[in-house]
């Protein structure tokens, strides 16, 4: 995919039989290669089945084990870090969505489709490509979670991801599970906001967009406008959910694995910054706002010749997050020490953790930076992700992530007992190894015919 000018912005530039000696139009920007977004996907999704890898894996552990682990091995550390591909996936979804609006939105062309056509295509596209595939998914969550008293391994497993299954199945059809105190499967929370994307963000940014008028005068700076307020609207929605988050909220977080006080804190965190929607407004609007950069012709001509100045800010920014990642772990706090000071606390749940505007703006810096090639290392990366062996990875994304603990279940049913648990303590880094990429295969596995058999069956056709 390759974003030029608009045939809005060509229409706009060009008068019919100009005459010889007229000013000609400005010349567009150069061509921006989106392909290296497919790898993203792909990659985002492989990191969160990383995450889930690690939630289980530290399960069998001792708490001084995975304490050191999680300090010391990079492996660890990185899976630990596992929300940050949350945070892509959104950003990269929203950027995705306003470059497939924006334009048709902004056509003045006489025959253009009206803003209602466009709208209504719009989530004619979207409710076919998440919900066929979405509700397998919960039926096989509701039928499928095999014998009532499984080994241990599967016990906690259903524990950890599927607790709430099948009695919270239902609310996956009205996507506000998010709003629950679990989903079932527990994964499932980010498609009540993108598909609530199909019933909030997917139906609310069209319906914003038109009310803008995008084809009046003057569309581009009301968006920015918008944008901005959704932005520091977000923010201020976050400040005051971790504020009023209930007591206990710590950071560090201690052993939620069997601390029941860091089960509350975890629960109240997650509850008040990090599921529900108002909570990533910003970063939602954050990405509508890059979307919105690489389909003007003149923001885009500008960016492309500010590139050390994006290469700047992505680093800055990804060295940031490395620091806080190294210097201010969140999860596992020394053993026999104190939590940080309330305040901090929250002012790092609101502010800097995940689906923050620090998260936002670090993902869309990044993003950037690979999109314009803006130094060597992004360039190299955008390369590499634009590969081929990332396509059918970034194809089976959406079916993998909406099977991945479905998978992990009927993988552990297939196993020894005690097997597992065995080799995490004995060889917890080779154990680890297994957990995420038995998983992984097994999602995969699981994927081949979800995408075959539904997500393929309903996609909508290209254009």
């Amino acid at each position: 995919m390759v974003v030029t000018r608009s045939r809005a912005a060509a229409d706009a530039t060009t008068s019919p039989g100009g005459a010889a000696g007229a000013t000609p139009p400005p010349s567009p920007p150069p061509p921006v290669d989106t392909a290296c977004l497919e790898g993203v996907r792909a990659v985002a999704s492989i990191g969160v089945s990383m995450l889930h890898a690690y939630m289980s894996w530290q399960y069998w552990l001792d708490y001084d084990t995975k304490f050191q682990l999680t300090r010391r091995s990079w492996l660890i550390k990185a899976a630990s870090a596992g929300m940050a591909w949350v945070d892509v996936l959104f950003v990269l979804s929203t950027l995705l969505a306003a470059m497939q609006l924006l334009p048709t939105l902004e056509d003045r062309r006489t025959r253009a489709p009206s803003c209602r056509a466009v709208v209504l295509r719009y989530w004619r596209r979207r409710a076919a490509r998440i919900l066929p595939a979405h509700l397998v998914t919960t039926l096989l969550a509701v039928v499928a979670l095999g014998p009532a008293e499984p080994q241990k391994e599967a016990v906690v497993q259903r524990w950890m991801h599927l607790s709430a299954c099948p009695s919270s199945a239902w609310a996956n059809l009205l996507f506000i599970q998010n709003w629950l105190p679990a989903a079932c499967p527990i994964h499932l929370w980010t498609v009540a906001i993108q598909a609530r994307g199909a019933v909030q963000f997917f139906v609310a940014l069209p319906l914003f967009l038109c009310a803008l008028r995008p084809r009046s005068p003057g569309f581009r700076t009301r968006l920015a406008a918008g944008l901005a307020a959704c932005i520091l609207g977000g923010t201020a929605w976050r400040l005051a959910a971790a504020w009023r988050a209930p007591e206990p909220l710590e950071f560090p977080i201690a052993d939620f694995a069997t601390d029941s006080v860091a089960q509350r804190s975890w629960a109240a965190m997650l509850h008040s910054t990090y599921l529900p929607t108002g909570a990533r407004m910003a970063e939602l609007a954050i990405g509508v706002a890059l979307g919105a950069l690489l389909t003007s012709p003149a923001a885009l001509k500008a960016v492309q010749h500010r590139r050390a100045f994006v290469s700047a800010v992505a680093l800055v920014l990804q060295a940031a997050y490395v620091h806080q990642l190294v210097a201010r772990p969140l999860l596992f706090r020394q053993p026999d020490s104190q939590p940080w000071p309330a305040s901090s606390t929250r002012l790092q749940a609101a502010l800097l953790w995940h689906g923050s505007p620090f998260m936002a703006a670090l993902v869309a810096a990044t993003l950037a930076a690979l999109l314009l090639g803006a130094d060597p290392l992004h360039a190299a990366a955008a390369r590499l992700l634009s590969t081929a062996v990332f396509k059918p990875l970034a194809r089976l994304s959406f079916a993998q992530y909406l099977i991945s603990e479905h998978a992990r279940l009927w993988a552990l049913l297939l196993l020894p007992t005690g097997l597992l648990p065995g080799l995490i303590r004995s060889a917890p880094l080779a154990g680890f190894a297994a957990v995420w990429l038995g998983g992984l295969a097994a999602a995969y596995a699981c994927a081949v015919p979800l995408h075959v058999l539904v997500e393929r069956r309903w996609a909508p056709k290209a254009v």
